[in-house]
């Protein structure tokens, strides 16, 4: 089975650039990590994450190319990319760049990848937003140090990519009533379930923040996969986790601006 997920029209042709979302598929790893773990911080065996690593950079068309990745901690710090050593993460939850060959992403399990390119410009970037990036505007930040680097945020492309649902996004009234407090404009991210607990919609929750702050259809596309219900494909950490089956691995989203 194919590492990548298949474009299918979920996102754009863009010249000079190439997204690209991996799936759980094609990989070396076993049991809860099978197959294609690309995370390093969730006690897979090293040897198979770093196999796995250049299996994900060959299906994107050069094992030789480094990945530049982030240590994730749920905040919203940006990175510019390349820095001195790719096997040096520091803290942040978004990562630019201006540079081609530069192959920039995030790393997920059930929270939100972001991948943006303003085509134009060649400025391209990569956030992870989990509830607590979504909240502190990891996509707001990740805009803005792609302006500094020379983009226009009316032509940034923005690409939501496979997270967890509204459907299997359970959560507390606590939970509710904190982006409420902090962010007025949320209800709208939040349905009552069955058993009258909140379900947030963090994919809906990301895209209307990026439409406040200008970046919107006809340049905001969502590939529309949830983690948790298509598991079997895409590692979700609440499923794993109500299945008796954490830890779980953990796929890749990003961008590489071509020459």
């Amino acid at each position: 089975m194919t590492p990548l997920l298949p474009q299918e029209n979920r996102w754009p042709q863009i010249p000079g650039a190439q997204l690209a979302f991996s799936t759980r598929h094609g990989g070396i790893s076993q049991g809860a990590y099978a197959s294609l773990n690309i995370g390093d911080h969730v006690d897979d065996a090293p040897d198979a994450v770093r196999q796995n690593r250049r299996i994900l950079r060959q299906a994107l068309g050069d094992a030789s190319q480094p990945l530049w990745l982030a240590n994730q901690v749920h905040g919203a710090a940006v990175l510019r990319a390349p820095w001195i050593d790719p096997d040096v993460h520091p803290d942040a939850d978004a990562i630019v760049t201006d540079q081609p060959d530069c192959l920039i992403g995030v790393m997920t399990a059930d929270c939100l990848p972001i991948v943006m390119v303003d085509p134009t410009a060649q400025v391209a970037g990569a956030a992870h937003a989990g509830w607590r990036g979504a909240l502190s505007g990891v996509g707001e930040r990740c805009i803005e140090a792609m302006e500094a680097l020379g983009a226009q945020r009316q032509r940034i492309i923005a690409v939501l990519g496979p997270c967890i649902h509204q459907q299997a996004y359970e959560v507390d009234d606590d939970f509710r009533a904190r982006f409420l407090l902090e962010d007025s404009d949320s209800a709208s991210a939040f349905v009552q379930s069955g058993d009258n607990r909140p379900r947030f919609d963090l994919p809906g929750y990301t895209a209307m923040r990026l439409r406040r702050f200008g970046v919107a259809p006809p340049n905001l596309f969502d590939v529309g996969i949830c983690t948790y219900t298509n598991a079997r494909d895409f590692f979700s950490h609440r499923f794993a986790t109500h299945h008796n089956a954490a830890p779980c691995g953990r796929q890749w989203s990003g961008i590489v601006l071509q020459p």
